[in-house]
């Protein structure tokens, strides 16, 4: 099929570190159908954010070696594996993200700042986070902020450490949007019968 829609159930979100309640998302790989304006025009979608793949699933991501960081023994072998992904204001709003420490990244900051997870900062060591550095591909990444976990998975498996930069362009990747409560039939039947008229 040309797309599929993911319906996501209601978990608490103050265990996940991100609201998914009446969230969905398309998933599509043709350009023949305008899903963004079949979805942004259904009267019982309330929101929509686009450029960012659904995070639940998580589908893509990056996973960087990172050698050096502030406060790294010298000579030491140690390495530290870092989820990297992409997160901006829109998307920390839409998902309730929470900033625990620092601030969210906005549109001025370079591509040299990033924010990262509490497990990043437990992996590195840092009580005082914001401001440190850490090395990646070459160039140096400053800490700006640091948001709450986000359990993809069920809590109980460990959140991986993590770092997020903007999105490079915000016309990769998916739609996510969130219905009104109680009207997710109804979503699914206009949705699926507007691309299916698209098709013909």
């Amino acid at each position: 099929a040309a797309s599929d829609v993911y319906k996501r159930q209601l978990l608490n979100t103050r265990e996940l570190g991100i609201e998914r309640h009446n969230v969905g998302a398309v998933v599509y790989c043709s350009e023949n159908i305008p899903f963004k304006e079949i979805v942004s025009q259904i009267p019982e979608v309330s929101e929509c954010l686009n450029g960012f793949h659904t995070p639940i699933p998580k589908m893509f991501y990056s996973i960087y070696r990172v050698k050096e960081w502030d406060g790294k023994v010298a000579d030491s072998e140690q390495y530290i594996e870092l989820e990297d992904e992409t997160i901006n204001q829109d998307y920390a709003d839409f998902f309730g993200v929470e900033v625990l420490n620092g601030s969210m990244l906005d549109e001025k900051d370079g591509k040299d700042m990033v924010v990262i997870n509490e497990a990043a900062m437990k992996a590195f060591g840092w009580t005082q986070p914001i401001g440190k550095k850490m090395g990646k591909l070459g160039k140096q990444c400053i800490v700006k902020g640091v948001i709450k976990n986000i359990s993809y998975n069920a809590p109980i498996h460990p959140v991986a450490p993590a770092m997020f930069h903007l999105p490079d362009s915000r016309d990769r990747g998916g739609i996510i949007f969130k219905v009104k409560e109680g009207t997710w039939n109804i979503v699914c039947l206009l949705y699926t019968s507007d691309a299916a008229d698209d098709l013909i």
